[in-house]
């Protein structure tokens, strides 16, 4: 029996769903693309800054107070030691303005309505690097979103793509003091809080995970 959240849903046969779980509705501002956007505003209206560089160690950051390092599934690159691993999702991206509730049954199996068109997923595959969709896995897809809401079968694909999530044993989320390189300006530390490993869930955290990062940044600075 789906299980359905009160508000706007309607009953559950509404949309003919023919299986998995609903809950409704899903806000727009989780959209990724959007809410990133949004995110980046809110900062540059508080007075931060944006910058794009390419950094090869944390020691180029030593003139910084501290810095929080959400590199993700790069992390390797910065941090010695350090071992995270793709976790492979494939999705596909269709016109269907009629679906307005989120969808799942079971752990790759969701049905996502953004705010132009609906996501359907997807795939979880640990450790594979590749990131060009596969014709098996699209028809796959289609078909299991399809058996739980048929009405998607009329839907047009608008597009496909493959994402890395960014796999680790478990999400690291600590302070670490590093010793500052001979060549800085200054003796002592620098407070490094890392926050990375989220695997598929990084909108979900968020908000939690950064909360206690600031923490740690404060504590490090003792503001």
């Amino acid at each position: 029996m789906p299980l359905q959240a009160e508000g706007e849903c309607g009953p559950p046969h509404a949309l003919n769903l023919q299986g998995g779980q609903r809950v409704c509705p899903f806000p727009p501002s989780r959209e990724g693309r959007l809410y990133l956007v949004w995110l980046m505003k809110q900062i540059e209206q508080l007075g931060g800054r944006h910058e794009r560089r390419h950094v090869s160690s944390l020691d180029e950051l030593a003139d910084y107070d501290a810095v929080v390092n959400c590199t993700g599934l790069m992390a390797p690159k910065l941090v010695d030691g350090e071992e995270m691993y793709p976790i492979r999702g494939h999705v596909i991206r269709v016109r269907a303005p009629w679906v307005r509730q989120y969808t799942n049954k079971d752990k790759d199996i969701y049905i996502i309505p953004n705010t132009d068109t609906v996501v359907l997923g997807g795939t979880i595959q640990k450790g594979d690097w590749d990131t060009v969709p596969r014709p098996e896995e699209r028809a796959r897809i289609l078909e299991r979103c399809y058996s739980i809401l048929p009405s998607l079968r009329r839907a047009p694909i608008v597009r496909e793509w493959v994402g890395l999530r960014p796999g680790r044993a478990a999400i690291r989320l600590e302070l670490e003091r590093r010793a500052l390189p001979a060549t800085a300006a200054r003796r002592g530390t620098l407070p490094v809080v890392h926050n990375y490993g989220h695997g598929g869930s990084g909108l979900t955290l968020a908000w939690g995970c950064a909360a206690d990062a600031m923490q740690l940044v404060q504590a490090a600075l003792q503001l």
